[in-house]
């Protein structure tokens, strides 16, 4: 990244640093959500300011629990977007987001906040929220040596199903289940955490009843003992993906060589990614602009080599309401012709097996989009088919 926050005197202050590109520098980073209140950021007006110096309690509650947590982990150095990147620059932002993919992937750690709503909701909560009505007391007698009695631990666990299920019903729930916390994650849907979670080495996650940690291949949460753990071979069954991430990056060294698999896997990848909520329309593209993984040209969320089936995609339908729940915004995102320029949920129409035999009666004559910066994978200001 082109700064990070130095944290410094016991994590009272700290200071926005320039990165020197020939020295490397470990940190930890922040995914977290925006939501409805703009968090704290730093402005060209506040820039020499931040750089100079500030206390941590000027600082939203998630922001400083997120310093703490860095800091308390051993680590000086921490990268949270709304205060490394300057806002109120529209150069800089071109800038900086095609390197987002290498921020996360470059983080030693990246800390985040699935329960917090907001910058301002913090996660180092107390845990007395267990007493919720989904959990259940169990109170267990503990005595010394001697046998007298000296203290009662109390364990709290989720409550039971009417009909219990299968035993393995329980072991093999999906961990995202259990990193949605009931209710749902606010991090879950949002559309920018797909490529966070994808790209990061190591996660800790700060849930409203627990912790988690993931990385490429394991996930550890304090619900599920290590025999689970072992049991599940330690992988987490992405819904969105459907792999871990150690996985992913084997998966797309495979797929790369084969037409019809990659064609399959980035449409698959692009119906579960335009379920995901964004808080800016125009973030559609950038928001994965880390993930493409072809040498193929990109045409606004689209590779050439696969134009044809590309096209075949329509809104996905809201069945409560038998509507279309897809819309277009006001400011200009892709081509019509693209799945990147409806905001909502999209599906496409092509069979995901033997696509190879599709007999595709059309030619195309041209195509081409114009950038509205410097990634390749970004904002198009212009499309033509």
């Amino acid at each position: 990244p082109t700064r990070l926050l130095h944290i410094k005197e016991n994590a009272s202050r700290l200071s926005l640093v320039a990165t020197n590109p020939s020295q490397r520098c470990e940190y930890v980073a922040l995914s977290h959500r925006w939501g409805t209140t703009k968090p704290a950021s730093t402005m060209r007006g506040n820039l020499q300011s931040r750089m100079a110096g500030f206390a941590i309690e000027t600082l939203p509650a998630t922001f400083r629990d997120a310093v703490i947590t860095a800091y308390r982990l051993g680590h000086e150095f921490i990268w949270i977007d709304s205060l490394c990147i300057v806002q109120d620059g529209q150069h800089e932002w071109q800038s900086e987001c095609p390197r987002m993919s290498s921020i996360y992937q470059s983080a030693v750690l990246t800390i985040a906040a699935p329960a917090a709503e907001d910058s301002t909701a913090g996660f180092l909560h107390s845990r007395e929220t267990l007493t919720d009505s989904k959990y259940s007391p169990c109170p267990i007698q503990y005595r010394t040596e001697g046998g007298k009695p000296q203290g009662t631990l109390t364990i709290w666990y989720p409550r039971c199903h009417p009909e219990p299920a299968p035993p393995e019903r329980h072991l093999k729930r999906n961990p995202r289940d259990v990193l949605a916390e009931q209710p749902s994650s606010v991090l879950d849907n949002r559309g920018w955490v797909m490529q966070e979670r994808i790209l990061s080495r190591r996660t800790l996650y700060f849930g409203s009843f627990q912790m988690h940690f993931e990385c490429h291949g394991a996930l550890y949460y304090e619900s599920l003992h290590e025999d689970n753990l072992n049991w599940q071979h330690r992988q987490v069954q992405e819904k969105d993906l459907g792999v871990t991430r150690r996985q992913f990056r084997e998966r797309m060294l495979v797929i790369k060589a084969s037409t019809t698999r990659f064609s399959s896997w980035w449409h698959s990848f692009l119906e579960a990614y335009s379920t995901c909520d964004l808080s800016v329309s125009t973030d559609r593209m950038p928001a994965i602009s880390g993930i493409p993984a072809s040498s193929d040209k990109y045409l606004a969320g689209i590779w050439e080599r696969y134009l044809p089936e590309a096209l075949l995609w329509m809104t996905t339908p809201n069945t409560a309401h038998l509507q279309c729940n897809s819309t277009r915004g006001r400011e200009y995102v892709a081509p019509s012709w693209s799945w990147a320029s409806s905001i909502g949920a999209v599906q496409f129409l092509v069979p995901r097996t033997n696509q190879s035999r599709t007999n595709w009666r059309l030619r195309i004559l041209s195509c081409h989009t114009t950038l509205a910066g410097l990634d390749p994978y970004g904002l198009v200001k212009a499309g033509c088919l």
